[in-house]
């Protein structure tokens, strides 16, 4: 006959299992169904920043001003409209914008363009800067000394479109400089707005979804 402290023992081994198993059943639904919703989350993310980016690059019938500003002196400015080349902005208006700049008046400096992108001079400083230039590299305090010289305004705007480049080919190094405030975008668009609140370590994941990069507009040097 067998024992009843057996059967005892066997019995509430088989209940412990029982739980163990509906317990680890219930968290590996929860851990996939968090796991979907993360991966889904990341994809999205990153569909924003890319879908901004292109915004940013693709030739459309509105027209978008790109500054480049030191401590709200503007050194650099370009418009791109309509697909065409980009026209480069004179001394005369880029003073023009820096009294708007001054005052924070950028609907003012908007005008009539669709879309603003302000590149503040200290975002080049705040990674590790290397920029090809005519057969070297320029640190970011050579080219501050150019984009601040009287160079040839076309040489000015190459380098700026190039800064340009190096920071939406990685649409993350973008977006955490514009969560810094070192890259501004006026009207600021309903993507901005979300990814502000977005932990730079789920940008930075989002990041894996692709490696696509953005092409870097018509500036040549001249």
């Amino acid at each position: 006959m067998i024992p009843l402290s057996f059967i005892i023992t066997v019995l509430l081994t088989l209940v412990t299992m029982y739980f163990l198993y509906t317990f680890f059943k219930k968290i590996f639904k929860i851990f996939l169904a968090i796991s979907i919703i993360m991966v889904v989350f990341m994809g999205i993310i990153f569909f924003l920043i890319i879908n901004e980016i292109n915004e940013m690059k693709r030739d459309t019938e509105t027209s978008k001003l790109f500054i480049f500003s030191q401590e709200n002196r503007v050194l650099s400015a370009f418009t791109v409209s309509n697909g065409e080349k980009p026209i480069i902005l004179e001394d005369e208006e880029l003073s023009s914008i820096s009294s708007k700049l001054a005052s924070n008046d950028l609907n003012s400096v908007l005008g009539s363009y669709h879309k603003l992108y302000i590149y503040k001079s200290y975002l080049i400083k705040s990674q590790d800067f290397n920029f090809e230039f005519s057969g070297r590299n320029l640190s970011y305090q050579e080219v501050l000394e150019i984009m601040n010289s009287t160079a040839n305004k076309n040489l000015k705007a190459f380098i700026f479109a190039n800064i340009i480049n190096m920071y939406t080919q990685k649409g993350t190094d973008m977006v955490k400089s514009y969560k810094k405030e070192m890259i501004i975008v006026y009207p600021e668009t309903i993507t901005f707005k979300v990814l502000r609140f977005i932990p730079n370590s789920i940008i930075d994941h989002a990041q894996k979804f692709s490696k696509k990069e953005v092409n870097n507009g018509h500036l040549e040097q001249t």
